[in-house]
């Protein structure tokens, strides 16, 4: 009807030609069918608007061909998280809390624009097309302990249909990057921090972090450039922490050095704020559970009943008690001889780039380089072991050690924990690090203690050492200065204890036990 309105005046005139009538009826047959194909489409889009408007935008052509209408429409309409969450708690599994509904929300908006994203190309010629890369803002989620930030972040992490994504500790992180540096600097590069970031960026685009923290001096120095340089390759960023981004690094040595890490995490991040006056990490806790993976006070009763706990593990393990020696290793990138890089600069002069290419690609393998240390393990079953407090807390022992253990061991016994003070600060930081890498690694935990977990540290104040008054002269500190800095307080410490407590809980639940059952990836690739 209405191309008959538009073109009947014209057909009526006399002076109009054959050919304008054959164009008239052609015309009239063409928006015919194109609205009956209009109205088709429209109820489709009606009954099925999320599928369509994702449709139209996953099966462009380029990226330009998509009007901003429809990707604000792609956009809107998941709701993934969610209903993750809401038929967790329809079965009972979670409680319904408006925070976590609306953390929900905000993590669905984030999937649907990277569902819609152009994933940043290594390639320069493809940059130089592509101009500007668009700027799409991750999440910083912060709050109390137990509160469902990782829980929330992991079904996020689960449910986006990326390949490049990437989901890790924050101390596995930055172990990672440290090996990396070092492998550049090997191969004589001066500055390594850009080849490593765009490393990072072709693994994944995507990173979630779990547990966002700096407390020691050499992550604070090299986070804001290597962070600049991951933002402005296209890094999209998902953290959890237990401080806003202000605080990150509160009272930290040379922090002037760090401060301008914290606008930069801002500006590519979207703060948000999880609070709970509840700890969803100690539902479900099991009594029968909690004797048998934590034995407390110190006790020759306690002692034999974890002895025995150890020996009925070892029976399953089916192998001997042993001394064990672990070869602290490192991966590392692709690495280049001597004599590969003589032949490849050779082959770049007489041939040019694309012989330089096929040579790298013939002769480069992965390689793994042990560090030159080793570690002990008095007593190892299978892939059960026991270690004393001491020798895992107040020896020369890092992140990189308790990293193997986990990789080698499905289940660690620790003796004999004891109450710490101000002067023991070294060991608490030490026994939160170990009890980080064995949680996010899936490793079970027996351990025995003095007291209950929240009484273990107990800073107090006390008389400097002699070896803080020589820290504060190296520094040129003067008193004032020890109240403000928490290298002298414990504050970083008392804070991060808190969030040990609730995860030394939840490492006591049978649900734990049976997602370390489920998830322990084991010495393969080690």
């Amino acid at each position: 009807q209405l191309a008959s309105a538009l073109f009947q005046p014209f057909a009526s005139n006399a002076q109009v030609e054959e050919h304008a009538c054959q164009h008239y009826t052609h015309a009239v047959s063409w928006y015919a069918c194109t609205m009956q194909r209009s109205i088709s489409f429209l109820r489709l889009v009606a009954s099925r608007p999320t599928h369509v408007c994702q449709l139209i935008v996953s099966t462009r052509l380029q990226p330009a061909s998509v009007s901003p209408v429809w990707r604000r429409l792609a956009s809107t309409a998941s709701h993934v998280v969610e209903n993750r969450y809401l038929q967790q708690v329809e079965a009972g599994e979670l409680e319904h809390n408006p925070k976590q509904i609306e953390l929900c929300q905000s993590l669905d908006q984030l999937y649907d624009n990277l569902v819609t994203h152009t994933p940043p190309s290594s390639n320069w010629f493809s940059k130089l097309l592509a101009g500007k890369p668009e700027i799409t803002k991750g999440l910083y989620i912060w709050g109390t302990v137990g509160s469902g930030k990782t829980m929330l972040m992991d079904d996020f992490f689960d449910a986006i249909p990326l390949e490049r994504k990437r989901r890790i500790h924050f101390h596995s992180f930055m172990l990672d990057v440290h090996a990396r540096i070092h492998s550049k600097k090997m191969l004589n590069i001066a500055d390594p921090i850009p080849p490593v970031a765009q490393d990072l960026l072709n693994e994944a685009y995507l990173l979630c972090f779990d547990e966002f923290q700096v407390t020691d001096v050499a992550d604070a120095m090299i986070l804001r450039r290597l962070f600049e340089e991951l933002f402005k390759g296209g890094l999209i960023m998902i953290s959890t922490s237990n401080r806003p981004p202000d605080d990150l690094y509160k009272g930290g040595l040379q922090r002037s050095q760090f401060k301008p890490f914290i606008p930069l995490l801002k500006r590519h991040t979207q703060e948000i704020c999880l609070s709970s006056d509840k700890d969803y990490r100690l539902q479900g806790l099991l009594t029968k559970m909690q004797q048998q993976c934590f034995f407390s006070p110190l006790s020759d009763d306690q002692t034999s009943e974890m002895n025995r706990l150890w020996h009925d593990v070892c029976d399953e393990e089916g192998q001997s008690v042993e001394t064990r020696t672990l070869q602290l290793k490192v991966r590392c990138s692709r690495q280049l001889s001597w004599l590969v890089s003589e032949l490849v600069i050779l082959c770049y002069t007489l041939f040019g780039l694309r012989a330089t290419i096929i040579v790298k690609s013939l002769a480069v393998t992965p390689v793994i380089h042990a560090q030159g240390r080793t570690l002990e393990v008095k007593r190892a079953c299978g892939q059960v072991a026991w270690f004393d407090f001491d020798d895992l807390c107040r020896s020369a022992v890092a992140a990189a050690d308790y990293m193997r253990i986990t990789q080698e061991f499905h289940t660690v016994f620790l003796s004999n924990v004891p109450q710490m003070e101000m002067k023991d600060r070294d060991a608490a930081r030490r026994f939160i690090t170990l009890i980080d890498c064995m949680y996010d690694n899936a490793v079970k935990l027996v351990w025995s203690a003095e007291t209950q977990p929240e009484h273990l540290f107990q800073p107090k104040a006390t008389k400097l050492s002699d070896s803080q008054r020589m820290l504060m002269d190296d520094l040129n500190l003067n008193m004032s200065a020890v109240d403000e800095t928490n290298i002298f307080t414990g504050e970083d410490e008392v804070f991060a204890w808190k969030r040990l407590v609730s995860r030394l809980g939840e490492m006591q639940s049978e649900e734990y036990w049976k997602m370390c059952q489920k998830f322990w990836k084991g010495p393969e690739g080690v």
